[in-house]
């Protein structure tokens, strides 16, 4: 049998501010989905905006080699 790849969902607390909660309930609303859609939606375009930002990559790249030092030596 095959081996899911798909990693099992998480459930997150988010403590926001009284005006965020209204834009986050009101866009909900008017697009006839969940809050929690919502989130993750944004969270996808975020992801997806930094992976193609080229000094996003070069911060990670950076604390890559920072912090290759740091890390054990990888298995034989």
């Amino acid at each position: 049998m095959a081996k899911s790849t798909v990693k099992p969902s998480r459930t997150v607390s988010v403590r926001l501010d009284g005006e965020s909660f209204d834009q986050l309930a009101t866009i909900a609303k008017v697009k006839g989905t969940t809050m929690g859609a919502v989130i993750r939606e944004a969270i996808e375009q975020h992801a997806s905006a930094l992976m193609d930002d080229p000094s996003w990559i070069d911060e990670v790249e950076d604390l890559q080699r920072r912090l290759e030092p740091l890390l054990p030596p990888a298995p034989a």
